[in-house]
């Protein structure tokens, strides 16, 4: 099945509203910050795993 990319954003945004619903998150200024932060970590443990540092 293909999706393009604006029906796969779509559905994350579902998945997620859904998850923070059920969870108690409050999607707040504070969390946008501190999930940026998060997902940069992510990218940041990845470019360095690949230069194998």
């Amino acid at each position: 099945m293909s999706q393009g990319l604006s029906s796969l954003s779509d559905l994350v945004a579902r998945v997620s509203d859904a998850y923070a619903q059920r969870n108690g998150i409050a999607r707040d200024d504070d969390w946008y910050l501190l999930k940026l932060h998060e997902e940069l970590g992510e990218l940041t443990a990845e470019y360095l795993k690949l230069l194998e540092r």
